[in-house]
């Protein structure tokens, strides 16, 4: 038997960062860390140091009532922290859990999830109606990759990035225009950080126009574009 072992690598730390006097978080609530979501197994004060459970099968609340929202089996699901709840359909700022582990009824309003690294995702896309400001999670880039597309594209829009030293390091952002609506759209990063060398990028504003950035830790670097 190893000796090397110093715990079972089933749960993890967790510490409630909500800061500020902050609520505590109660078990059965999930939490995310870098590398993946968990479900908390105690209540956890702002401050204090609780545990995540990251594997296995857990029962969670789910999305229910509506026709669309049948889930089948192995199925990718994410949580949605603002209404509590796990959905099927991915979006902005939900957050990667894992695989429904056996097939969710419409009407039903509990999933059996088995829970998953961020990884686990693979690249994130999402389409959006880009107009006017959009702001981006962190969750959006937790699996390592963005395809974000827009669709339309009928006026001005602006993509707000979250910071650097929340993405992970490596991570891909790729930005497609797929309609012929002459309208830009502005990436912005966070604070004082770059994209592309300058503090915001604004040339994709043509059909097919499409831009490519990693994240180096400490600024938004272009890869490759191809702007009309």
């Amino acid at each position: 038997m190893a000796t090397s072992r110093l715990k079972w690598g089933n749960v993890i730390p967790w510490t409630n960062g909500t800061g500020s006097g902050g609520s505590t978080k109660l078990s059965g609530s999930i939490q995310a860390t870098l590398e993946r979501a968990g479900v908390l197994t105690v209540d956890t004060v702002d401050g204090g140091v609780g545990e995540i459970d990251v594997t296995g099968v857990h029962v969670l609340t789910a999305k229910a009532h509506e026709t669309t929202e049948a889930i089948k089996a192995g199925q990718k699901v994410y949580w949605d922290p603002v209404n509590a709840r796990v959905d099927k359909t991915v979006a902005s700022g939900l957050i990667y859990i894992g695989h429904a582990e056996v097939a969710k009824a419409s009407a039903a309003t509990t999933c059996k999830v088995r829970l998953d690294k961020f990884t686990g995702e693979g690249n994130r896309v999402l389409t959006i109606a880009a107009t006017g400001a959009t702001t981006l999670s962190l969750y959006d880039f937790s699996s390592g990759g963005l395809l974000l597309v827009l669709a339309p594209n009928t006026a001005a829009a602006t993509l707000n990035l979250p910071t650097v030293l929340d993405v992970p390091v490596g991570a891909l952002l790729r930005v497609r225009k797929t309609t012929a609506d002459a309208a830009a759209v502005t990436i912005d990063p966070a604070g004082s950080e770059t994209i592309a060398g300058s503090a915001t990028h604004a040339t994709i504003d043509a059909d097919k126009d499409t831009a490519l950035f990693i994240n180096t830790g400490a600024a938004w670097i272009l890869v490759d574009s191809e702007i009309a």
